[in-house]
């Protein structure tokens, strides 16, 4: 095999080989589980609505509606390469074979990025490999069905390429990546991760590169006088990224929107802030995921929230312990040492940095450094002692021998290590011994037999770091759940129903004793809602809640205001279960009480409630964010739509915006005059709409661009050294 094409080849077949392993999961055979289920059903909502060229802003299905901001900051909605998903689908592909396919893809572009990275930092395509064959095969790939680590993971590991290629030889494709990449990792989920990463990472830089910055520092001038028109385009997309992450900052402040299970007793006003004993509490912290138990588990009965890393790794570990350590290895040493200190939630330091440094407040999972950081930063750090490992000279029958013993305690050690386990799988023996045999072979065997050494080493470092995997992959793939039920949005959710939830799941509470309702449980805690709903959550039987909020529309004939406090919650819950004819209405703005209208008094008992188009009450249009109907009634009527209260809504009839009430407290209601009319709810302003559809413009117009850069550019590897 000519050596030239030997490492691409490798990457293909490595590449193909986790495909194979994870077939299963990406043809949709096996489920996907925790929070992949929800970037799954989030990000099928956010791809269909834009399909049909609506920004959704507004989520009616979560838990009876809910501003989308939180999940669309979640997935980070700007992000141009989910148009691939709707592409695929558009191909005739179902949604979840398209999700799938865009998932894998954005794997291997994550991969890509990391491989680049490694290859920047080594100078050598040999030691890429390596890094990238340690990290494709440990567990990180896995988190695809598991969680939502990778949407984290690839702009990082292409931010740092871009950035490293950037202070090495400064160019508009570079400088144009940290922008693309950091507009992403801004918009997406939580930068607070990253903005620990690039810190930690940039104090270490110093601490050991300090003679560097003058250098490096030059090179950012010299680009900056030679480019500003491009380098203040860059600024402005960056600042423009930063707004939507403010915006909903700023509406945690206002506490419209709570969660719960994250916010608990925060000592922060912030409604997004995490409390402290949540951050604590479970399985959330670094140290608790490497414990021995999970580092060297009965791989026979792990699943999807394995960590792993090929055996082969740890050995690298031990062989290179006694190499020399230069400043290099030292830095990921550093870098992966400081932020596993900080970061570990049962030391003191995290707790410091929690009551002091506001945004520590604001992630749960410290888990996650171990994903996005301190495993690619370990795998950096042993593939460069396998490289100072593999260039030792044994010119001395001394430092032969000597090499030769220690390769042997090494591997005894381990393997000795693996049956003291007794649940050791068979093919982390045969690394061992494969591994002895591959040294062996490269230190004292490849010049006796006229051979390059160097030649064969990627294909031993390929069955070496897959062969344990594989067979992990496979007990992973048979302890997985069979794909069953479809998720939330695979339903048809585009267009309007009048009910929530299936005809056989009806009740009618009307004669229910005091005594049966109260054998209901009490109300699990959710995760994220409006205020106002939480509140009817909590204090409201609910089986009683769900009756009523199950019709969207209801009618009423008489009202009666109300202050939202414990008083109003008992009086509600006697009204909705005995489903009468009064609705109870307050507002934020309490001078519109003094233009309540007067109701008619001969009216039926209990409420109308609204089930299907007629000539009295039809939906004309409907999506996310706007519901536009006609009524025609002979008198006029209270109308209560059973979809969440928020601020930013507003209404209009026949065409004039009217006072939107806070219905039966946490819901949305308008008054109807006799005769025909046409109302219509309206959520969001027109700059909070410009600005997003703007922005998901900027970020596809960039990626064309870098891409168009890319293809111009040369590829040129500067020196290793940084300076």
């Amino acid at each position: 095999m000519n050596y030239r094409k030997t490492i691409p080849i490798l990457l293909f077949i490595s590449s193909a080989l986790w495909l194979f392993a994870f077939k299963d999961f990406l043809s949709g055979k096996l489920r996907l589980i925790v929070d992949a289920v929800s970037y799954y059903d989030h990000i099928k909502f956010y791809i269909d609505n834009i399909g049909h060229g609506v920004y959704p802003l507004w989520d009616h299905f979560w838990q009876t509606g809910l501003p989308n901001e939180f999940f669309l900051r979640r997935i980070g909605a700007f992000n141009p390469f989910y148009f691939f998903i709707m592409i695929l689908h558009k191909a005739g592909l179902p949604y979840v074979s398209s999700y799938l396919i865009f998932l894998s893809a954005y794997f291997f572009l994550g991969m890509s990025g990391f491989y680049l990275l490694a290859k920047r930092i080594f100078q050598d395509t040999t030691m890429a490999l390596a890094a990238f064959l340690l990290l494709l095969f440990s567990s990180l790939g896995t988190l695809l069905f598991f969680n939502y680590i990778i949407f984290l993971f690839t702009p990082i590991a292409w931010f740092f390429y871009f950035l490293l290629s950037f202070s090495q030889e400064p160019k508009k494709l570079y400088g144009l990546g940290i922008t693309f990449t950091l507009m992403i990792i801004l918009t997406t989920y939580i930068p607070f991760y990253f903005l620990t990463i690039l810190l930690i990472s940039l104090l270490c830089f110093i601490l050991l590169y300090f003679r560097c910055l003058k250098t490096i520092c030059l090179r950012y001038y010299q680009f900056l006088q030679k480019h500003k028109i491009f380098v203040s385009f860059c600024t402005f997309c960056l600042i423009l990224s930063l707004l939507p992450g403010l915006f909903f900052y700023l509406e945690g402040q206002q506490n419209d929107i709570v969660l719960p299970m994250r916010h608990a007793n925060s000592s922060s006003e912030n409604t997004l802030s995490v409390d402290l004993a949540v951050i604590e509490g479970g399985e959330q912290g670094i140290i608790t995921r490497l414990q021995f138990d999970k580092l060297f588990p009965d791989f026979r009965k792990t699943g999807l929230e394995l960590f792993h890393i090929p055996i082969f790794g740890y050995l690298l570990l031990l062989l290179g312990a006694f190499t020399a350590l230069h400043k290099r290895n030292f830095f990921f040493l550093l870098c992966g040492v400081s932020l596993f200190l900080i970061l570990s939630t049962e030391g003191p330091i995290y707790h410091f940095l929690y009551q002091h440094v506001f945004f520590f407040k604001y992630f749960r999972n410290s888990t996650n450094f171990l994903w996005i950081f301190l495993l690619p930063v370990f795998i950096l750090f042993i593939v460069d002692q396998l490289r100072a490992f593999l260039n030792i000279q044994t010119n001395t029958i001394t430092t032969k021998y000597g090499l030769f013993l220690y390769l042997i305690l090494v591997h005894l050690a381990a393997f000795i290590f693996l049956h003291k386990l007794n649940n050791a799988i068979i093919t982390s023996y045969a690394v061992i011994g494969f591994s002895f045999l591959f040294f062996v072979y490269h230190f004292f065997l490849a010049s006796k037999l006229h051979q390059k050494a160097a030649r064969y080493v990627p294909l031993f470092l390929f069955i070496l770091t897959a062969t344990q995997s594989m067979e992990v992959f496979h007990y992973i793939n048979q302890n997985a759940f069979i794909s069953k039920d479809s998720n939330r949005y695979d339903a048809p959710h585009e267009n309007f129903t009048f009910t929530r939830w299936g005809e056989s799941q009806k009740q009618d509470l009307t004669n229910t004793s005091e005594e049966n309702t109260a054998l209901i449980q009490k109300p699990s805690i959710l995760y994220i809602t409006t205020k106002w709903h939480n509140l009817l959550h909590n204090n409201i039987n609910p089986n009683i809640l769900d009756a009523y909020a199950r019709h969207k529309f209801i009618l009423y004939d008489d009202v009666q205001w109300i202050n939202n406090d414990i008083t109003d919650l008992n009086h509600l819950q006697r009204l909705l279960k005995e489903k009468k004819n009064l609705a109870l209405i307050s507002s934020p703005d309490f001078n519109k009480k003094t233009i309540t209208p007067i109701a008619e008094k001969n009216h039926p008992k209990t409420y109308q409630l609204i089930t299907e188009n007629s000539q009295q009450f039809q939906v004309l249009k409907f999506n996310p964010n706007a519901i536009k109907v006609k009524t025609h009634f002979d008198t006029q009527k209270f109308l209560v739509y059973n979809d969440n209260f928020h601020k930013d809504w507003k209404a209009f009839l026949n065409g004039k915006e009217t006072p939107l009430w806070q219905a039966n407290i946490a819901f949305k209601g308008v008054w109807l005059p006799a005769g025909e009319n046409t109302v219509t709810f309206r959520y969001g302003t027109w700059w909070h709409y410009s600005l997003n559809y703007f922005l998901l413009g900027l970020f596809n117009f960039i990626l064309f661009y870098l891409i168009s850069l890319w293809m111009k550019q040369k590829q040129i590897e500067p020196a290793t050294d940084p300076c």
